[in-house]
């Protein structure tokens, strides 16, 4: 999955930045995202990400969903619905650390992403200059919803 990343529409802006300044509070930290879906991200069930081999992931904000202003580093993939009760209950402990009330297992939704490395872009990027898999197409910058693309990753990381 070397040349494939994910691009997130619509992140919690407020989330992101209180992700940031936990992280660069304290280093050892784990960050954890959870995309709103029933469905898994396929790439990822399939093809584990790792602290050695991690999935570059591409955010942007709900207050501006045509631009990409974050970037992370997906180092694990995990199911929630096949959480057990102790996996639980240490991953809502931390995360309420970073963000209170963040945290919950939503029924029926599944991804749970564990991050490092998150970056505010500050001036980011358009998010016509990611590319899909899919169809070698950019991504639109007429969607306002969030949800998720394979894309190729840009040169400059």
């Amino acid at each position: 999955m070397a040349t494939t990343a994910i691009f997130y529409r619509g992140m919690y802006k407020h989330q992101l930045e209180q992700m940031l300044k936990t992280q660069e509070q304290e280093k050892n930290i784990r960050l954890f995202m959870q995309p709103y879906s029933e469905y898994p991200i396929k790439e990822l069930k399939d093809d584990l990400p790792s602290p050695m081999n991690p999935v570059l992931l591409y955010l942007s904000t709900n207050d501006n969903f045509a631009r990409v202003s974050w970037r992370a580093e997906i180092i694990v993939w995990k199911d929630k619905q096949k959480l057990s009760a102790k996996e639980q209950k240490q991953i809502d402990s931390e995360v309420r650390h970073y963000d209170s009330g963040l945290y919950g297992i939503d029924e029926g939704m599944v991804n749970l992403l564990q991050l490092r490395n998150l970056v505010n872009l500050d001036a980011g990027f358009s998010v016509t200059e990611l590319t899909k898999t899919k169809d070698g197409g950019s991504v639109s910058q007429k969607a306002f919803r969030s949800g998720w693309v394979y894309v190729r990753e840009r040169e400059s990381r």
